[in-house]
C-alpha cells in the first residue's frame, strides 16, 4: 500500500511516498482503507522534532526515536472506508450538524508543500492529503458545528 512516510527527523522535505507492506488487524481491531489524512502541527512537531515547550525534550526523544522516528508514518485524522460510520457521518451532515473546513487538498507527492502550509499557519481550515485523485474522499473532514 502507499503511505507518506519519513525515516528521519527534519524540515518537510524528509517526507517521501513509498509502497509500505498492508497492517494486518488484531481480532480487536478493523482495517481501514485511508482516503485522506489531514496534516496537522501535531505532525510537523513530530516530523520536525520540534516542540513549544522544550524542557521534555530528552524523554520524547527516547520515547519516539533517538536516531529516527520509531513510528515513521505520519497521521491521526484521516478519513477511509467503513460504511456504517460513513452512514451515520452523512446523516449528522445532512441534519446540518457538521460542517466540513477544508483549506487545501494535496496529493501525496505534494505532502512536503503541505506540511509548510500548516507551519506557517495560512490555512483557513484543514490541510487535507488526498490519497487517491478525487475529492470526494475528502468530504468526511469535518469540524463539528455547535
Amino acid at each position: 500500500m502507499k503511505a507518506i512516510v519519513f525515516t528521519k527527523y527534519g524540515p518537510p522535505d524528509v517526507l517521501q511516498v513509498k509502497e509500505v507492506e498492508k497492517p494486518e488487524p488484531k481480532d480487536d481491531e478493523v482495517l481501514i482503507r485511508i482516503r485522506a489524512a489531514e496534516a496537522t502541527k501535531s505532525d510537523c512537531e513530530l516530523r520536525s522534532f520540534t516542540f513549544p515547550v522544550k524542557w521534555y525534550w530528552l524523554p520524547l526523544r527516547i520515547a519516539m526515536g533517538l536516531t529516527g522516528p520509531k513510528k515513521q508514518i505520519l497521521g491521526g485524522y484521516f478519513a477511509g472506508e467503513k460504511e456504517e460510520e460513513l452512514l451515520a457521518l452523512k446523516a449528522l451532515i445532512e441534519e446540518g450538524q457538521i460542517k466540513s473546513v477544508i483549506d487545501k487538498i494535496y496529493s501525496p507527492e505534494q505532502a512536503a508543500e503541505a506540511h509548510r502550509r500548516v507551519e506557517t499557519e495560512q490555512r483557513l481550515g484543514i490541510v487535507v492529503i488526498s490519497m487517491v485523485k478525487s475529492s470526494c474522499a475528502v468530504k468526511s473532514f469535518c469540524w463539528l458545528s455547535y
